[in-house]
């Protein structure tokens, strides 16, 4: 039997539109789901709808992208596959679909982001240097995640596989185009590593100004807590921290001194009511009460019997008729 909801998620490779109902309603019904006209009844978009009635070899291409996947080591996950990320549900559009080149280790690893400048100052990449290395040289099972841009991101990456940790670098870009370039010369390392890259744009895009913040979101929305090593008042670090204060992901700060530009944003978090760190000591308390946290909190299931559910903040409850 086909695999309906893979078909669906390569469609958005192809421009079109795809909603996290669309993929609730497939998942749903798709023992009733017989050929490739009848998901057409299924997508809510009208101009998708209007594609798959128009395009009826559709399907044809989204095979075609999936053979060029394997050949090339790229996997894919989308809603309801079983590595699909389920904190991604507290969006309002999470992803269709999410290629990757490595290991999924966000299935089971305590997943960390940290984000940065693009040029620090060397007192950020010292106190990374003597206290985020040694915070992951503990035998807590971390994924450092991160951007893979020049400065914090890429040191932090360094830091995660010097640790001997995996690490994920979320690009702004499809899997086929790294972005840096220069990222190509961590490829075998971060994959041997227990790492991945990932993407969250079609498999040939090339990097956007827009993507930027969609990779940031989605970063935000996927750690459990977030580091800010060094960010200026008006930045993309900034951007990310939002979206986290947006997703109720805990936010650690390195504080900085009010006389460096680069460190405002910094001490702007911190002034509204975001953890100042000092050491890997608070690190490691606050890691602690993070797994604490988690562990109290429901565990994010989905029904497979309810097809009248609704999802709405990361919970499945009853659509109001």
């Amino acid at each position: 039997m086909r695999s309906w909801l893979e078909y669906l998620s390569f469609l958005s490779w192809q421009n079109q539109i795809l909603r996290l109902e669309d993929f609730k309603r497939v998942f749903h019904n798709q023992e009733k789901i017989h050929s490739t006209s009848q998901i057409t009844t299924y997508i809510s978009h009208p101009e998708t709808k209007h594609y798959l009635q128009i395009q009826k070899n559709w399907w044809k291409e989204a095979e075609q992208t999936k053979k060029e996947c394997l050949s090339l080591g790229i996997k894919t996950t989308y809603p309801f596959h079983p590595d699909y990320p389920k904190a991604l549900f507290k969006m309002e559009n999470p992803p269709p679909i999410i290629s990757w080149r490595g290991e999924p280790c966000w299935k089971d690893h305590f997943l960390f982001s940290v984000v940065g400048s693009r040029k620090p100052y060397q007192d950020t990449l010292i106190w990374m240097d003597m206290h985020l290395s040694s915070f992951l040289k503990s035998k807590n099972k971390i994924s450092v995640m991160s951007g893979g841009a020049r400065g914090v991101d890429q040191k932090a990456h360094a830091l995660c596989l010097a640790s001997q940790k995996p690490t994920l670098c979320f690009l702004p870009c499809g899997i086929k185009n790294y972005y840096p370039a220069d990222l190509r010369k961590w490829e075998t390392s971060i994959i041997e590593g227990g790492g991945a890259f990932i993407s969250v744009f079609p498999m040939s895009a090339h990097m956007r100004k827009a993507y930027f913040h969609t990779r940031n979101k989605v970063l935000a929305f996927l750690s459990q807590m977030v580091f800010i090593a060094q960010a200026q008042s008006r930045s993309g670090t900034m951007v990310t921290a939002r979206y986290a204060l947006h997703a109720g992901t805990n936010i650690v700060v390195l504080p900085g001194s009010p006389l460096y530009s680069g460190y405002r944003g910094n001490l702007s978090l911190i002034n509204d009511g975001c953890f100042m760190i000092r050491d890997y000591l608070d690190l490691e308390t606050l890691y602690h009460s993070c797994k604490l946290n988690s562990m109290k909190e429901d565990i994010l299931e989905f029904r497979t019997d309810d097809p009248g559910g609704t999802i709405k903040h990361g919970q499945l409850s009853p659509t109001k008729p």
